[in-house]
């Protein structure tokens, strides 16, 4: 018995724990981190981006799915060309010649599709990929009701510029409102996020006076505003499809 309590005796000496316990600030700068992320996604897809879709949306196939086959077709036949010259072989000259305009064609549709828009929508676009980059920056610190608000924006901001870029539906839009939709992308929503960070900023402990909005409640009320007068830029332009539409079916009843 003794010998049994000399082994049974005593305690287990402590088992080293593998895992090392991570100091809570990490925990807390990854947390940090992936609210930042998701409230960038909040604020929607880049401007820039909406705006190229939208316009390869009007264009059809993008210039790049039709210029890089056309460029192999172009290939294709400049090589049919040069075996067709040592083969004398006129059936495959003209198969390499028949390559080789097809090809061409498609690169000069390309060519035609990025001519499309006009230099001033090019110009807003790098307006807009500046805006991408601020949206960015500022995006984690926005109230999530306004960075929602803003996304849906942008989304009528990018259909309001295509119509921009369309030289034949800029017509009916006011010259005032076009300057309006250029300027929502280089200035409004630009000051307006700075001025809304510098209220907040400035206000840290402090009350709203009775009567007063709050920081928050004037940028989603600016908000709102700017994006009432862009569905104005499209209705306008509704308005003249519209017409459009009616003009020709007086055309076609006039047939009967």
């Amino acid at each position: 018995m003794a010998d049994q309590k000399k082994w049974v005796s005593g305690s287990l000496p402590k088992r080293g724990s593998a895992r090392t316990a991570k100091p809570a600030a990490y925990g807390a700068a990854v947390t940090e981190r992936l609210l930042r992320t998701q409230q960038r996604r909040t604020v929607g897809r880049p401007l820039a981006t909406a705006i190229d879709r939208e316009a390869d949306a009007g264009r059809g196939l993008r210039p790049a799915l039709l210029s890089i086959p056309g460029l192999i077709a172009m290939a294709i036949g400049v090589l049919g060309g040069l075996l067709a010259t040592v083969q004398a072989s006129l059936p495959l000259a003209g198969l390499a010649i028949v390559s080789f305009a097809g090809g061409l064609g498609l690169v000069m549709r390309a060519r035609a599709a990025r001519r499309g828009r006009s230099g001033k929508a090019a110009d807003i676009s790098k307006d807009a990929a500046k805006l991408d980059t601020f949206l960015a920056q500022v995006a984690p610190r926005l109230p999530h009701d306004a960075a929602r608000s803003l996304a849906g924006l942008k989304e009528t901001l990018a259909r309001a510029v295509d119509v921009l870029a369309n030289e034949q539906k800029a017509l009916v839009v006011p010259v005032e409102e076009q300057f309006f939709v250029r300027e929502i992308i280089a200035r409004y929503l630009p000051d307006m996020c700075r001025h809304y960070l510098s209220v907040r900023d400035a206000s840290k402990g402090l009350s709203v006076r009775p009567g007063e909005k709050t920081p928050e409640e004037s940028l989603q009320n600016q908000l709102d505003v700017l994006h009432g007068r862009l569905r104005k830029v499209l209705e306008l332009a509704a308005a003249d499809e519209v017409r459009k539409l009616a003009n020709h079916e007086t055309f076609i009843n006039s047939k009967r």
